[in-house]
């Protein structure tokens, strides 16, 4: 992990789960994280008391919104300039099984846990590889992925 000191990620889903516990041990490992989540309140919270030598930035956006997205990945490039690993881990899961999930729920899922990560990566990119380090894009996939 010492390669990846000093250097910034970007955690989706950082308000719970995969990507909260994700977003902590690159902190303790000296990273700056950018942690995306609906639950911006929520992250925040979890995130509290988080000490160095890593920082954490709770940004608050919607995967299923890509003007959030997009928003988000400009201020990254405005405030910190570049992306060196992006985990895509944020999900959503409607309750019931697939036979029994409506296509407007079923819509709802693909938004977030296919095309928000998609879109995530499509941001991400140029900045990756403008930086021309080491970089990294990890998507996780989960019961609720």
């Amino acid at each position: 992990m010492d390669r990846w000191m000093g250097k910034i990620a970007v955690v989706t889903g950082a308000s719970s789960g995969i990507g909260l516990a994700t977003a902590k041990a690159f902190i303790r490992h000296g990273m700056t994280v950018v942690g995306l989540a609906r639950r911006h309140e929520k992250m925040k919270t979890e995130m509290a008391g988080t000490e160095e030598p890593g920082k954490f930035y709770a940004r608050q956006c919607d995967l299923s919104k890509l003007t959030d997205i997009e928003a988000t990945f400009d201020w990254i490039q405005t405030e910190l300039g570049t992306v060196h690993i992006l985990i895509n881990s944020a999900a959503v899961k409607k309750p019931g099984s697939i036979q029994d999930v409506s296509n407007e729920d079923l819509m709802a899922m693909i938004g977030v846990n296919f095309m928000g990560a998609l879109h995530c990566m499509k941001q991400a990119i140029p900045l990756m590889r403008a930086n021309g380090e080491n970089r990294q894009i990890v998507n996780i996939n989960s019961p609720y992925g």
